[in-house]
């Protein structure tokens, strides 16, 4: 399962959406972008998106998103570790 092009911005969404995909033992692809950090960036902000004039975006919009879905994977692996194999996260 992806929400690539569409991030999921509900927490409680995404942790239902695990907690769907472990059950049926289905990969999820998330695509980690906080649209409250990235407003309306057009590629990464650094040195290339200020010497184009473009609009970047900071690394905190990924990192965010990412530690928030690493963390509902943990905790569901942790509840779970008893019955089944922990989850995976990058």
């Amino acid at each position: 399962m992806t929400d690539d092009g569409h991030c999921i911005q509900n927490n409680d969404l995404m942790r239902r959406a695990l907690e769907y995909a472990r059950m049926f033992d289905l990969p999820v692809l998330d695509h980690c972008q906080d649209y409250s950090l990235v407003t309306d960036g057009v590629m990464h902000e650094g040195y290339w998106s200020i010497a184009l004039g473009l609009r970047g975006w900071p690394a905190a919009g990924g990192a965010e998103a990412s530690e928030t879905t690493a963390r509902w994977g943990v905790s569901r692996a942790a509840a779970s570790s008893k019955t089944s194999p922990p989850i995976e996260t990058p």
